[in-house]
């Protein structure tokens, strides 16, 4: 006799396909919360059922909790692992959560059974290109092309690799491709506009601004590249208020995804932890300080240190074109050494840095200087110099000249009105400098960055830091490069001013800028959006009315 409560086999087979059927129709409806329960009652009826944890973890996927999907995804696959659809699955939530390598493994187990499955060649070659193996990434593409010549995503992800090459013509064409293919690929739109900037015909304008009646329907990752592409190609065709109205809306967009990045008690953190190295890294206690130790192979660090947008990435592709120099590019080495060391938390109980730094040793300065020598020359050798261009590494002069001797700083100085307005036009890695999206917000970051590099300029010896203005570096290039040179200590090199024609990678918003020969159509750009400028103009003060 069946015990109360209990169903017999085939009748807990009839309900699950019937709950099973009944989330597919649910998923279809796009009620897929909903979905996801009737998986889940399926599942309790037949733990084992290979539908019900498949499309569990489609529906999961969908709802976007890929570690429960994955979970999912391994089950399915357990009893059926020929099944191709289901690894491609599993590859996507494991992309999602950015774990490349196992998302790779599941490409190439779907790439076993189907050799010529489209959908995960592009995605092996995203995969690839997130774990920097460019060249196999590469070959992923190319194979799709081979397959599929007009593939959009193929043509976009070639482009990536490409640039990261340094093969920016190259890597620009891919990207137009990618538009042809698809004239709605948002973010190829935004990659060759940062790569290959003007818009002689307008072609790329019209396209643009026939997709804003859709715009509001992308997700938002791809709304704010479509307002700052929109703003780029107005501001080309010198439509310059157009312009500043899709720059505006751009910034709003992504202050929204960065919430409270960037917030007043941000920017009142900032302002007192520059207070707090101002005072420590006095003149008299620099007089006394002790040194690190000066690296008996002649290695001579370049930091160069300002705002972004303007002119680092330049003086460093000139620099960088020297045989004795290396171009480090925005390395992370010196802020990760030091809160490794130190911490960046506001001291609540006991010091923090910058206040432990005067109880450092020489002996323990010259470790730090020693272990950021090691992880900057890693891939130097054997040039004599490394660039290390993290402009916010003003905040640690002091500390360069105590840990690293023999550094030299680099201070590129830009029309500040210039500098903000390329910042405001500009899409930076999410939370990177978040003080960029809004006008006053920059101003007031400006104005602590200057007051700072005042007080660098005042207590540092003078053969260890320069200031570089960048109006002057474009209108009178070999004199000021052949003084930067010899501050560095390094010969004359005519290669400096065929900057342009090195081959080099640059992984910032100057990627299409550095690649060209000296332009100064950038000078004064601020003046086209004046009249939208004042809450910029007001916050930097002294620095608003030069």
């Amino acid at each position: 006799m069946q015990e109360r409560g209990t169903l017999p086999a085939a009748s807990a087979e009839s309900d699950a396909r019937s709950l099973i059927d009944r989330g597919n129709a649910l998923v279809r409806r796009g009620q897929v919360a909903a979905a996801i329960e009737c998986y889940r009652a399926a599942l309790a009826l037949e733990p084992q059922r290979f539908e019900a944890h498949a499309n569990l973890g489609s529906a999961l996927l969908l709802a976007g909790r890929f570690t429960e999907a994955q979970a999912h995804f391994g089950h399915a696959l357990a009893m059926r692992p020929d099944e191709a659809p289901l690894h491609l699955a599993l590859a996507r939530a494991c992309s999602a959560q950015h774990r490349f390598a196992e998302a790779e493994a599941s490409y190439r187990r779907v790439l076993a059974i189907a050799p010529d499955h489209v959908e995960a060649l592009v995605e092996l070659g995203t995969a690839l290109r997130h774990r920097g193996q460019f060249g196999e990434a590469e070959a992923c593409y190319r194979r799709v092309l081979a397959l599929q010549p007009a593939q959009p995503a193929a043509h976009y992800g070639l482009g990536h690799c490409l640039r990261e090459q340094g093969r920016v013509a190259a890597a620009a064409e891919s990207f137009e491709r990618a538009i042809a293919a698809q004239p709605d690929f948002i973010d190829a739109h935004y990659r060759l506009a940062v790569l290959r900037p003007g818009d002689a015909d307008g072609v790329r304008l019209a396209q643009l601004e026939s997709l804003r009646p859709r715009i509001a329907n992308v997700p938002m990752p791809q709304q704010v590249r479509y307002w700052f592409t929109l703003g780029r190609r107005r501001e080309d065709a010198g439509e310059y208020d157009a312009a500043f109205a899709a720059y505006a809306e751009g910034n709003r967009l992504q202050r929204e995804r960065m919430g409270k990045t960037g917030a007043p008690e941000s920017e009142a953190l900032e302002a007192r932890f520059a207070e707090r190295i101002q005072n420590i890294f006095s003149r008299e206690w620099l007089r006394v300080a002790p040194r690190g130790s000066v690296p008996d192979d002649g290695r001579v660090p370049v930091f160069i240190v300002g705002m972004p947008r303007s002119g680092s990435s330049l003086i460093e592709q000139m620099l960088a074109s020297h045989p004795a120099v290396y171009g480090g590019g925005e390395m992370r080495h010196l802020p990760d050494l030091l809160e490794q060391t130190f911490g960046f938390d506001e001291p609540v109980h006991g010091v923090a840095y910058p206040e432990l730094v005067p109880t450092l040793t020489s002996d323990m300065l010259a470790r730090m200087g020693q272990s950021y020598l090691d992880r900057a020359w890693r891939d130097a050798a054997p040039a004599t110099h490394v660039t290390d261009k993290l402009t916010g590494n003003f905040l640690h002069a002091g500390m360069i000249h105590l840990m690293l001797p023999t550094a030299r700083i680099i201070h590129v100085i830009r029309d500040p009105r210039d500098t903000c307005v390329s910042c405001f036009a500009n899409l930076f890695r999410l939370g990177d400098i978040p003080y960029s999206y809004d006008l006053g917000a920059l101003g007031r970051h400006y104005l602590r960055y200057r007051r700072l590099m005042a007080h660098w300029h005042a207590v540092l010896p003078a053969d260890g830091i320069m200031a570089v203005r960048y109006e002057e570096l474009i209108t009178h290039t070999e004199t000021v490069l052949r003084a930067v040179t010899e501050f560095l200590g390094l010969p004359w090199n005519d290669r400096c001013l065929d900057f342009h024609r090195q081959r080099r990678v640059v992984h910032t918003v100057s990627a299409g800028q550095v690649g060209r020969p000296i332009y100064a159509t950038s000078v004064t750009r601020w003046r086209h959006f004046e009249r939208h400028l004042g809450p910029l103009i007001d916050a930097l003060g002294e620095y608003g009315r030069g």
